[in-house]
């Protein structure tokens, strides 16, 4: 706890992204060891999702065209030579595809299920640093903050920390390890081609950098506009008494749907 503790409260109010990550990863550091076998269990079912392509070239070059373009995959379908015959090839290549397909379906719930046990575990640990946090914090800083806000950060900020563990981590890796075999596949069939379809990922990476910039101000406007929606609803429910005693429920309804409606033209406006 110590370690995450003094991570939470280092650094100024302002950091980089990549200070933000590098304080995560330090964070992370008690949970290092579940993280690693996860990360085996992924690249480890990761082929899972490639095999059924590698499956259907073999059933369609060497066992409906008869080309034979590919002798370790014959020697591996066939178990070296043992078996012959396109019908008994074909059940051959289907069994494999299922049996391929189930460890890769077992071993990618295991580590789903192993990145949600750290994720809980870690979340529990920094929600609870973010409120000692806030709870250390002068009086002067806290009237001078709104309750909406400070909900907002030790709830949603912390959910969507929880989130990029589970998934986040996961996707990088997955499609970063599906995408580097793609390109290794593509080039050992035919580089030219590989090397032609390769040139618009240049643009995408540049369009994705700009979407980035322009995408960015938009969703920290909308976390500040759920921010406003937090504290409106806080205060309402907290004055529930005054509000019904003076018969104002219209008037606060109107307010809370002027908030609300806010927040909803923020997130439309990051969706156009």
């Amino acid at each position: 706890m110590s370690s995450a503790s003094s991570a939470a409260t280092s650094g100024g109010a302002s950091v980089s992204n990549t200070q933000v990550f590098l304080r995560l990863l330090q964070m992370l550091r008690p949970y290092y060891g579940r993280i690693i076998v996860a990360l085996i269990l992924l690249i480890a079912s990761t082929p899972g999702e490639l095999f059924p392509a590698v499956v259907w070239r073999f059933v369609t070059d060497d066992i409906v065209l008869q080309r034979h373009g590919s002798t370790w995959l014959r020697a591996w379908f066939s178990f070296g030579g043992m078996i012959d015959g396109r019908f008994h090839l074909l059940l051959s290549s289907i069994a494999w595809l299922f049996a391929v397909y189930l460890l890769g379906e077992v071993l990618g719930t295991l580590e789903t299920w192993m990145l949600n046990r750290i994720a809980q575990s870690f979340i529990l640990e920094y929600r609870n640093i973010v409120y000692q946090k806030l709870q250390s914090q002068s009086l002067s800083y806290l009237q001078q903050q709104r309750i909406g806000d400070l909900m907002s950060r030790a709830m949603g900020d912390v959910d969507e920390l929880k989130l990029f563990i589970i998934n986040g981590i996961d996707s990088i890796i997955s499609d970063g390890m599906l995408w580097v075999a793609t390109v290794v596949i593509l080039f050992t069939s035919d580089w030219r081609v590989s090397a032609a379809s390769l040139w618009p990922m240049i643009g995408v990476f540049f369009l994705l950098r700009y979407f980035n910039r322009k995408i960015r101000p938009i969703y920290t406007a909308a976390r500040e506009r759920l921010g406003d929606v937090s504290n409106r609803l806080q205060e309402n429910l907290s004055g529930i008494v005054v509000i019904k005693s003076f018969n104002r429920e219209k008037e606060e309804g109107a307010r809370f749907y002027d908030v609300t409606k806010n927040y909803y033209d923020q997130e439309i406006r990051g969706i156009n």
